[in-house]
This record gives structure tokens, C-alpha cells and sequence, in this order.
């Protein structure tokens, strides 16, 4: 299976000095971590990167944009975003590239204002079949809702 992934890209774009909880932002960074050794470890993954520039953990292949078609184009591909959130821009390039790969993504509500926006953006998406979106508690649950 290639999982393709935008790990890291809020961290590395200046948001982080907008958060005040920084020990959520160490733990969220261990919590990418952790999932980069699970999948590692998984011998059904074949390949394992980040999507359109290098990962800030230096653990991964980076993968332009340009290869994206032949990097989805199996139909063993999915998409994982363990930190970003929004689905739109995975389901955008899905969708450009003409693939069927699904989305794994999670919510948890929106703590922040630049949230909103994005959150929004990602309900215009249509979904497709394997797309998930895991939402940690009821209340993320609801306002995913």
C-alpha cells in the first residue's frame, strides 16, 4: 500500500506561534511520530510520504506534486492526515488527478478561528467510498455534525 500524507504543514507555516498550548503541540508531533513507525512497521506499506515538500521530522520521502498520479494511481494508495484535519485539499488533488484513493483524517472541533474556514471548505467535498474522518470525543463528534 503507498499512504501519501501532508504531515506537519500547519506546524511548519507559522501557526504554531498562534497556539498558546504548546504541550499539544508536542504531543500531537509524538502522536505523528508513533503513527510513522506503526505504518513502518506494517508490511502491507510499501511506501510512506509526504506530499509536495519535505517532512519536517525528517522521517519520510517527499513526493512532488507532479508524481502524485503515478503515486495514487494504484488501488492499494490511500491518504493519511494524522495531524491537519481538513480534508479538502486531499480530496482537490483526488480529484484532479482523476484517482479513487480514499482519505483517513481526523477532527476535533475548532479551538481556533482559522479553523472554520477550512473545517467548511472540507464539508463542500463530496465524499467517496473509504473516505473516514475520526472524531475523538462526542463533542468533536457533533460539531463535525
Amino acid at each position: 500500500m503507498n499512504i501519501g500524507t501532508m504531515l506537519n504543514e500547519e506546524m511548519s507555516k507559522g501557526v504554531a506561534s498562534q497556539r498558546t498550548d504548546v504541550s499539544a503541540t508536542n504531543g500531537r508531533t509524538r502522536m505523528v511520530q508513533w503513527t510513522i513507525q506503526a505504518l513502518r512497521s506494517c508490511t502491507d506499506v510499501k511506501r510512506l510520504a509526504t506530499i509536495g515538500y519535505p517532512d519536517d521530522l525528517g522521517e519520510l520521502e517527499s513526493i512532488e506534486y507532479s508524481t502524485l498520479r503515478d503515486f495514487f494511481g494504484q488501488s492499494n494508495a490511500l491518504w493519511f492526515e494524522p495531524e491537519r484535519h481538513y480534508w479538502w485539499r486531499p480530496a482537490y488533488i483526488r480529484r484532479k488527478i482523476g484517482s479513487r484513493f480514499p482519505i483517513v483524517t481526523m477532527v476535533h472541533g475548532l479551538g481556533y478561528p482559522y479553523q472554520l474556514p477550512l473545517l467548511l471548505a472540507s464539508l463542500a467535498i463530496p465524499q467517496a467510498p473509504g473516505d473516514v474522518v475520526i472524531a475523538p470525543s462526542e463533542v468533536s463528534t457533533n460539531v463535525l455534525r
